[in-house]
Parts: C-alpha cells; sequence; structure tokens
C-alpha cells in the first residue's frame, strides 16, 4: 500500500507540475495589467439604497430599501426622480427588510413597461409581525416618470 500511495502522490505532483508550466507558457493568456477605474459619488442622501440597475433609459434604477421609495438617477449629474414614494404595505424594522429587489422586464421601454419590485410585508394583522415577501408589478409612465397601476403578482398578498 505504501507504494501505491507514493506512486500516486508522485503522479498527482507530475500532472500538476506540467499544468502550472502549460499555463505559465501558455501565450493565449491575458497578462495585461487590469483596467484602470476611476470612483466618484453619482448620488447621496438615499435611505439604505439596495438593489441598483441600469435601465435601457441609460438611468440608474434604485431602490430605497428604508425609504421605500424607487427612483431613478442621472448618472451625469445625480438628479434622483422618485418615481413611487413609500410603496404601500411595504413594511422596514429591521436590517433586512423593507423594499429589496426591482427588475425590470426584458422588454421594457420597448414594448412593455412593466417594473416588478419584491418588498417585505406584514402577514399577520394585530400586534405580532409576521414578515413575508411579496412581489408587485407596476406600470411605468413614460410621460410622468412614475410608477402605477400595482398588481399584486404573488396571489398571497391579495388575501391579506
Amino acid at each position: 500500500m505504501p507504494i501505491v500511495r507514493a506512486l500516486i502522490g508522485a503522479f498527482g505532483l507530475a500532472v500538476a507540475a506540467v499544468l502550472v508550466g502549460t499555463a505559465i507558457q501558455d501565450p493565449t493568456l491575458v497578462t495585461n495589467p487590469p483596467e484602470h477605474f476611476s470612483m466618484r459619488v453619482v448620488a447621496s442622501g438615499l435611505e439604505g439604497p439596495w438593489e441598483l440597475t441600469w435601465g435601457p433609459d441609460g438611468q440608474l434604477w434604485a431602490t430605497e430599501r428604508k425609504g421605500r421609495r424607487v427612483i431613478r438617477i442621472n448618472p451625469a449629474d445625480g438628479t434622483p426622480k422618485h418615481l413611487c414614494s413609500r410603496c404601500t404595505r411595504c413594511i422596514q424594522s429591521v436590517q433586512q427588510d423593507g423594499l429589496l429587489g426591482l427588475a425590470l422586464h426584458p422588454d421594457f421601454l420597448r414594448g412593455s413597461d412593466d417594473v416588478f419590485l419584491v418588498f417585505t410585508y406584514d402577514d399577520a394583522p394585530g400586534p405580532t409581525l409576521a414578515r413575508r415577501l411579496g412581489i408587485r408589478k407596476y406600470h411605468y409612465n413614460q410621460a410622468t416618470h412614475t410608477l402605477g397601476n400595482p398588481e399584486d403578482v404573488d396571489h398571497r398578498l391579495a388575501h391579506t
């Protein structure tokens, strides 16, 4: 048995040496230094920013977990536009709840104006808090730059 272990160990070491040697000599490997990036503050004063995505309109779309708002931010000058203020039924009481996720329909601004939000809501009336996640679809009005016509995607929301 010790001879077999020694042979396996020697074989493994030889394979590793060949692989490392090949990787070092591989001319297709990129050896350029990493790209250089600059950093700047685009917007400030947000209440717990959570989700951030580029919209097809060239704007940054963001949710504020604590503020329970959806905003569009002009990346050139940082100007925010509130699309949905204090989304209804959304609660925020601890570190992991509030207005969380945001998704734009794949055909957003090209046939669809649907925006989907994920948020925490209270599923139990009374003093006891029963946190649940809900999904709600909104219609983005391009003329007024607002979200409206909320529609519950999660069937449980309609019953509470």
